[in-house]
């Protein structure tokens, strides 16, 4: 979700992925939940690009390859926080649940790519200090 752009953005796998404006949505939504869309794909000079003709609010699960729970030790570096798996947790989250360097933490990451690096990766969006 990006509030201050107000758009919500979906990934079906590592190579489907868009955003739709919240306008658009039929309700509202949070990080991590699931969403039903259907799509258009359309090739262009930047490479391929997907339509969302239709969203709609679902009952199902986000696959594993786009939505995992974890419980694991973190190393924080710099604000941010690590799991042993390189699962990655941003800076907004290690302060709101306090995390210690070494802590257990369980939570839900949802599939990321990182710009700065080209790489795919995960987020955690959701923590529980255990």
């Amino acid at each position: 979700m990006n509030k201050e752009k107000q758009v919500l953005h979906f990934i079906v796998d590592r190579t489907i992925d868009g955003i739709i404006p919240l306008a658009e949505l039929p309700g509202p939504f949070s990080e991590g939940d699931a969403i039903a869309v259907q799509v258009s794909k359309r090739s262009t000079d930047k490479g391929t690009v997907y339509r969302v003709l239709n969203a709609a609010t679902t009952n199902e699960k986000p696959g594993t390859q786009v939505r995992k729970e974890f419980n694991e030790a973190v190393r924080l570096s710099n604000g941010m926080g690590f799991t042993d798996s390189d699962i990655f947790i941003p800076p907004p989250l290690v302060l709101e649940c306090q995390l210690l360097d070494g802590q257990k933490v369980a939570g839900t990451a949802i599939l990321s790519f990182n710009k700065k690096h080209r790489s795919w990766g995960w987020k955690a969006i959701t923590l529980d200090a255990t």
